[in-house]
């Protein structure tokens, strides 16, 4: 499959479970439960937008900060302490030091992009600002 194909499918899944997602948003929101005036509709698709939105930004941002390697350190840590208090208890003077760990994580890390998940949050929200534009000239 060709990477163009593989794009796309991966957008199209995107989209497809943030439409989900707004759909239980909008529900909690009581939008299929009573009459609303239309001011109401749009108040209620405009949180649904921007709480997927949001989520959608900051579940990128936190993959893009992972790639990055901002918690290494926490998981450096966490093996430390994994390996001291379990059976496999070894010499803390041979152990890796961090900047090992660092080098033997970064060769397995293979390369996986969120662009999809900060694009799509960045519409949603760029809709939900539209739909809160409409709400208050409405």
């Amino acid at each position: 499959m060709d990477k163009a194909k593989k794009t796309l499918i991966t957008y199209l899944i995107t989209i497809a479970v943030a439409a989900v997602l707004m759909i239980g948003v909008s529900a909690l929101r009581g939008a299929f439960s009573v009459a609303l005036t239309q001011k109401e509709a749009i108040q209620c698709a405009c949180d649904a937008f921007f709480v997927v939105g949001m989520v959608y930004l900051c579940a990128g941002g936190v993959m893009w900060a992972s790639r990055k390697g901002t918690f290494d350190g926490l998981g450096y840590s966490f093996s430390l302490l994994k390996q001291r208090y379990t059976k496999n208890k070894r010499n803390w003077q041979n152990e890796e030091s961090f900047y090992d760990y660092k080098e033997r994580k970064a060769e397995k890390k293979k390369e996986k992009r969120s662009n999809h998940l900060v694009i799509i949050g960045g519409i949603f929200v760029i809709v939900a600002a539209i739909l809160l534009v409409v709400f208050y000239y409405a």
